[in-house]
């Protein structure tokens, strides 16, 4: 018989390496919830502010083709023949 069938768990509750373990379980630190919150809304932030970069530099360049093409236009369409 190896090791490892030893510690298979049985049907009626957890395995042996386990319920040794149990003892050991430290209760999580009061601050870790604020600490997990923050870092969310730091990513949040992160990816809301570049999200607003790209749109703004996206928007500032179809406003800069427009005007290229409206003063590229106008100028055609606007000559008069004496």
């Amino acid at each position: 018989m190896s090791d490892r069938e030893g510690h298979l768990p049985d049907e009626t509750g957890p395995s042996l390496p386990l319920s040794e373990l149990a003892d050991l379980a430290l209760d999580p630190d009061a601050e870790l919830p604020g600490l997990v919150q923050r870092s969310i809304q730091r990513r949040e932030f992160v990816a809301d502010t570049l999200d607003f970069s790209i749109t703004m530099l996206f928007a500032t360049f179809w406003a800069f083709v427009q005007s290229c093409f409206e003063s590229f236009g106008r100028g055609r369409n606007d000559r008069e023949d004496p």
